[in-house]
């Protein structure tokens, strides 16, 4: 929906697939300066087998990490992340129909490739702070944008810090067949021109001919950053997109450290129906048609009561504008939950137990539930952890679904083999409303 926040590239490229994990661009920089050209990056590989009832799936993934020169002295660098995807038993189905469905069923091969990231950054151009130029991500923009294209950004100047940037290209959409027609532009401009406070100002504008005939739309943003004392922080993001008024958010975040205490309160409104326009814009109108405006209110808090424990509590309030309108994906809920996390668990150096209750509310039922996580870190190198938890209602990405009533069940571990190389193992099982999966997942890690 509409406003959803994105936190990072992997996740919202690759999650849906099961895409190894990877180490961030320049994770592995060298810590010695050295006339040698700088080359490191991550090469990560991952099996997951997924089953229910008579219906079974498994995959492979490489992905690989690479990241060329140091940008504290080399004038240009470059980055890359691909992955290879390997199907290998035919995408077996149930009944004659894939129970397991993704998007690389677009195509036919078994075996696919994908190019997430390829760009080069200049470090030397005159009177610029950034140039990027190839197939680059930018979380900064109203909207996350991902394009083929060029972006740059000036360097601060005047009392006021005033910083300006510009970007274009074409807009990357993995799984489209064609992007002939399709354009992704726009501008930007910062300040920071009293005390503690930022402003930024976004235009963009995009270009997508091949969704639903075609769309070409404008979406302007304003946000606002104000740290109003060494404690608290107020944020403000507002977008317009055409000739109404998309969404608002509000969010107050406090925190002293001397109490280990902090505080967030949070209030999302989408304030127009969302209909068709540009991909990037309203990226689930395929699935979802129109999606209704809604408000929701969250507040959460962390305490922590000595060097043993530690409380984290929170409320969600989420209300549809017009309550007839409600349906999968859009939905009114209240959720409270409140967590007790015991550190040291019986003076056990680094087990940790977290204990969760959750009340979920909404127009079809109430529950009352539970949560629970053990966790240890060996002084080897090894993570262990297993739990459960429960969810009213889950997208899940696997089967691009709402899904009901869903209790989770997981084991994990995870071992680092030195500098370089690390293991990790997991296994989920889920019940929910119509049905249960298992799914095991291994992978290894070679950091270099």
């Amino acid at each position: 929906p509409a406003g959803q926040e994105v936190t990072n590239l992997g996740a919202s490229l690759a999650a849906d697939e099961g895409s190894a994990t990877v180490a961030p661009a320049g994770a592995a920089a060298p810590k010695q300066e050295s006339d040698e050209l700088a080359i490191h990056g991550s090469l990560s590989s991952r099996y997951r087998a997924r089953t229910s009832g008579g219906a079974h799936d498994q995959d492979f993934y490489e992905t690989l990490v690479l990241d060329v020169g140091d940008s504290r002295k080399d004038g240009v660098t470059a980055h890359l992340m691909g992955r290879v995807a390997a199907d290998l038993d035919g995408q077996s189905d149930r009944d004659g129909q894939y129970v397991y469905p993704n998007l690389a069923d677009a195509w036919s091969d078994p075996v696919q490739g994908l190019l997430y990231e390829a760009w080069v950054d200049v470090h030397d151009a005159p009177k610029l702070s950034a140039l990027r130029i190839g197939r680059q991500s930018d979380f900064q923009t109203p909207v996350f944008a991902y394009f083929d294209g060029v972006s740059l950004a000036t360097n601060s100047a005047g009392a006021w810090n005033w910083r300006g940037g510009a970007y274009g290209g074409v807009p990357v959409r993995l799984y489209e067949q064609s992007a002939t027609g399709d354009e992704l532009f726009g501008m930007w401009g910062e300040a920071k021109p009293w005390t503690g406070g930022r402003v930024r100002l976004d235009w963009m504008h995009i270009e997508d001919k091949d969704r639903f005939g075609a769309n070409e739309n404008d979406l302007l943003g304003a946000s606002l950053t104000q740290r109003l004392d060494e404690r608290s922080r107020l944020d403000v993001n507002y977008t317009r997109l055409e000739e109404t008024d998309r969404d608002l958010r509000l969010r107050g975040t406090w925190s002293d450290p001397e109490l280990d205490l902090t505080v967030q309160a949070s209030w999302y409104r989408l304030l127009e129906v969302q209909t068709s326009f540009a991909l990037e814009f309203d990226p689930f109108f395929e699935s979802l048609q129109d999606f209704q405006p809604y408000d929701q209110f969250r507040v959460q808090a962390s305490k922590g009561l000595g060097e043993d424990y530690r409380v984290d509590g929170g409320l969600d309030l989420r209300r549809l504008e017009d309550s007839s309108t409600e349906g999968s994906f859009n939905r009114d809920y209240d959720r409270g939950w409140l967590s007790l996390v015991l550190l040291d668990l019986a003076a056990v150096k680094d087990l940790t137990l977290t204990l969760t209750g959750d009340v979920w509310s909404s127009d079809d039922q109430d529950v009352e539930t539970w949560g629970a996580d053990l966790s240890r870190k060996f002084s080897n190198g090894l993570v262990l952890s297993g739990g459960s938890n429960y969810a009213l209602y889950r997208y899940d990405f696997f089967l691009n679904r709402e899904r009901d009533d869903v209790r989770s069940w997981y084991l994990r571990m995870r071992k680092k083999l030195g500098e370089s190389w690390s293991l990790e193992g997991a296994y989920d099982f889920q019940d929910d409303s119509t049905d249960s999966y298992h799914v095991l997942t291994l992978g290894a890690t070679w950091r270099f």
